[in-house]
């Protein structure tokens, strides 16, 4: 363990809030309620900026423990925590196919998907909102992150210091915005603009220039009256009006998202987004994430449009499908991934027996880097 003293990723509960709080706004924007139309994107924006600062966090923290980054060791835990439920939930979009569809099946989407290419396959086709893997979008983004950014980083880190490299993504990032307003201004269509990678990278970098800022700096703590305005303008998002919200709302949904992250990792946490029910959810937000549209179609499709049928079924189904996933799919092959003396809850674990921390201890630290 390097003797540098500042602050480390270590475990943040107020994190697993976080999540919670993403995939909350994209479930609710199923609901059909007024002020929550936009809840999908903000949703898929503040995953954006946390997943830039997570693994962010984790790569500097591997490097400073190890001196290298090993990218294979890197890929592999990411394919173990991210593939097996990804083939459950394209299993279950076939099963909605099949009774909602009569077995007609979008075969692009669902190899995009696998690929994690959906997106550009997206971009490439006019997007079908019936479709029941058209949510794997942000997915691939992220997977395309998880592939490229390991390799830059090691390259900035080697030939720059953090500072320049922090400074270097503020700029790309306002880069991305500029990039969107062009490509719209070049007669490219609104789908091409909300899922490509290149147009989506903001949020990413955001969470990542967090990361390298915040990285073995003295925590500073934030009053709480700041945690709770970086909370609500992150919500307020969803208010964005229409006209502009493809072009300004991933950035400033990554902003507010990351202000909050700044605000509530260097103190003692934020107490709304530790609440037990809450980091539940928050553990179990990649599940709530890829079962809730298929299972929104399900309904749509053979009940109809009816806020009543969110509560009865969309928010228990979407809670029961996400709970036996998590249990019986991910958590096997995350005990498998936490083996890796490089994985983050690996380390923790291993760190925890060496000073005989109790068991209960030990799988709260392990859960951090789930």
């Amino acid at each position: 363990m390097s003797d540098v003293e500042g602050w480390r990723l270590g475990r943040h509960a107020s994190l697993d809030g976080i999540r919670a709080v993403a995939v909350g706004l994209v479930v609710l924007a199923h609901s059909g309620l007024p002020l929550v139309g936009n809840g999908g994107g903000v949703g898929v924006g503040i995953f954006f900026t946390l997943s830039g600062f997570l693994i962010t966090s984790l790569l500097l923290d591997e490097r400073a423990e190890y001196g290298s980054i090993r990218l294979g060791s890197f890929w592999k835990r990411r394919l173990l925590r991210l593939v097996p439920a990804m083939v459950a939930c394209v299993v279950f979009a076939i099963f909605v196919d099949l009774i909602v569809w009569h077995g007609v099946f979008d075969w692009s989407l669902i190899v995009g998907t696998l690929t994690y290419t959906s997106n550009w396959v997206i971009a490439a086709n006019a997007f079908d909102q019936r479709t029941t893997l058209g949510h794997t979008w942000s997915l691939a983004v992220e997977e395309q992150f998880y592939l490229i950014w390991p390799l830059i980083l090691i390259a900035l880190l080697r030939w720059m210091p953090r500072s320049r490299i922090v400074k270097s993504l503020a700029v790309v990032s306002l880069l991305v915005v500029v990039l969107r307003v062009l490509l719209w201004d070049g007669g490219e269509g609104i789908g091409r603009i909300y899922v490509g990678t290149d147009t989506r990278a903001d949020g990413l970098l955001i969470g990542a220039a967090v990361a390298l800022w915040l990285y073995q700096r003295k925590p500073v703590v934030y009053p709480k009256w700041v945690q709770w305005a970086f909370f609500v303008a992150m919500g307020a998002c969803c208010l964005i009006p229409g006209p502009v919200n493809s072009f300004i709302m991933p950035t400033v949904v990554g902003l507010a998202t990351a202000g909050l992250i700044l605000a509530v990792v260097q103190g003692r946490g934020f107490w709304p987004l530790e609440l037990s029910w809450v980091r539940w959810i928050g553990k179990r937000s990649y599940g709530i994430y890829l079962y809730a549209s298929p299972l929104h179609r399900l309904i749509l499709e053979t009940l109809g449009d009816s806020i009543l049928w969110w509560v009865l079924i969309q928010i228990p189904g979407t809670a029961i499908l996400a709970w036996a996933s998590y249990r019986w799919i991910e958590s096997p092959f995350l005990r498998l991934k936490n083996r890796d003396p490089r994985s983050h809850a690996g380390t923790l674990a291993a760190e925890s027996s060496q000073s005989k921390l109790p068991a209960q201890r030990v799988r709260r630290l392990r859960s951090a880097t789930e």
